[in-house]
């Protein structure tokens, strides 16, 4: 029984936490979760450019190392292919030992790629990822938390109920409540004795397409560190559906560069711990 547990700790994970479900709720779907994670990584990790040439550099060390380099990129694919079709956690920053060697591999593509120098194009090639890590820096700097400070002075004395990651201001905080879904259940008798709720993507995205769900998000059941309940409200909230809830403000991430673009579509915003954040008048 204890290697069961043990195989079992490191293929499927857990079915339940604190939170609700574990990571083994997405069942057979942690597949195609993992096979689109690994690529959006590179993707957002390396830019566009980069992993056009990913290709290229395979078949040029294939050609030109033969065995020596599969050899060496033996401990990459291994892992690879256990991030593919075993991890049952898959942050993203689990795929980071990839981009060493996926870099590398763009390298060697660009080079054989380039048989006459070419400033034109090189500069930027690597204009693109200095952009990109400017984008993704600027964020935490623009952080949409900071557009609460003047909205709690226009509010000083509102009751407020949060989520994780709101992190309202000190000096409110007093007014402030952790937000449980079981508020709004029923005659949502604790939800209504607040004036506001203020929920934060990085904790309402449990119930929509992310690194964790992957992109099939219809069976609620198989949502990762939620439940059904726990879903079926923020996804109501956040459409503006929900009876208890009026829509009042929205403070979002902002990106140009096409990767984050493209994830924020998809995936939500990339970002750890910065997201976007939407206000909610309580009415009767």
């Amino acid at each position: 029984l204890m290697r069961i547990d043990f195989v079992a700790a490191y293929t499927t994970g857990g079915t339940s936490s604190r939170f609700g479900s574990g990571y083994a709720a997405i069942g057979w779907n942690k597949w195609l979760r993992n096979l689109v994670n690994l690529p959006a990584v590179l993707l957002v990790g390396l830019g566009i450019p980069a992993c056009l040439f990913i290709p290229a550099g395979l078949r040029v060390i294939s050609r030109q190392l033969g065995r020596r380099a599969w050899l060496s990129l033996a401990p990459l694919s291994a892992f690879a292919l256990y991030m593919a079709f075993v991890a049952p956690v898959t942050y993203y920053r689990h795929y980071l030992a990839l981009l060493p060697g996926a870099a590398l591999l763009a390298a060697a593509g660009l080079h054989a790629g380039l048989r006459a120098p070419r400033p034109w194009f090189l500069l930027p090639f690597f204009m693109w990822p200095a952009l990109l890590a400017l984008d993704l820096v600027s964020d935490y700097h623009r952080d949409p938390r900071l557009e609460l400070r003047p909205w709690y002075q226009r509010h000083p004395q509102a009751r407020v109920l949060v989520s994780y990651y709101v992190s309202p201001p000190p000096q409110f905080a007093r007014h402030n409540r952790l937000f449980r879904p079981e508020y709004a259940a029923g005659e949502a008798t604790l939800l209504r004795q607040a004036d506001y709720l203020i929920l934060s993507e990085n904790w309402y995205d449990t119930a929509f397409a992310n690194e964790l769900n992957g992109p099939r998000v219809g069976d609620f059941a198989r949502l990762v560190k939620t439940t059904p309940e726990y879903a079926r409200f923020y996804r109501e909230a956040v459409a503006g559906r929900h009876p208890r809830l009026l829509p009042e403000e929205a403070f979002e991430v902002s990106n140009f560069m096409p990767e984050l673009r493209l994830h924020r579509r998809w995936y939500g915003t990339f970002q750890l711990f910065v997201g976007d954040l939407r206000i909610f008048r309580v009415v009767d």
